[in-house]
């Protein structure tokens, strides 16, 4: 389904296991952060760096990170841009379990293997259940047009083709803001 589908599909009802072995950096944090399950690779690291660009983490990235982690830990990573290695993500909850270098697919495999011992409409139903508990309103028809809005706002600002500019020539960007 794409990051963009992760993002905005309310009937997933199978359990997601996500296993980084590399960078996790804006729509890829999304889709790590719309998993139930996170393995990392020891040398993962993750960030929502939007901002630094112009941009904003409009496919569930804003939403999920918040919910995940404390507040003011997510707000300074999405509001700098900065982006925090496994160990950092283990600790404070967005990684289940670090893997050594070079093993975090295995070490998903095993966690597959755990739940698949479950009872498959116990999964769907607790999975439905905890979904409801933690995304609450933060789904809803209303922030979607809002994300829309914003996205349709950034797109038509000057500042778009700077971000995207100093992206492509690995610089620093020039703002304006308009």
């Amino acid at each position: 389904t794409g990051w963009a589908g992760l993002s905005e599909r309310q009937d997933i009802d199978k359990p997601l296991i996500a296993a980084v072995n590399g960078p996790a950096m804006g729509g890829g944090f999304e889709i790590a952060l719309a998993c139930d399950i996170v393995v990392a690779d020891e040398d993962a690291y993750f960030g929502l760096p939007e901002p630094r660009w112009n941009a904003v983490a409009l496919g569930g990235g804003a939403q999920r990170l918040v919910a995940r982690m404390p507040r003011a830990v997510a707000m300074g990573l999405m509001l700098t841009g900065r982006r925090m290695g496994a160990a950092e993500a283990e600790r404070w909850g967005v990684v289940n379990e670090v893997a050594s270098r070079g093993t975090a697919l295995e070490v998903a495999r095993r966690w597959a293997d755990e739940v698949l011992t479950c009872a498959p409409l116990a999964l769907r139903h607790t999975k439905k259940i905890a979904r409801d508990a933690w995304e609450g309103p933060a789904f809803t028809d209303q922030l979607a047009q809002r994300r829309k809005d914003v996205a349709d706002a950034l797109f038509r600002s000057e500042d778009i083709n700077e971000g995207l500019a100093a992206f492509r020539e690995k610089r620093k960007p020039v703002w304006r803001g308009r």
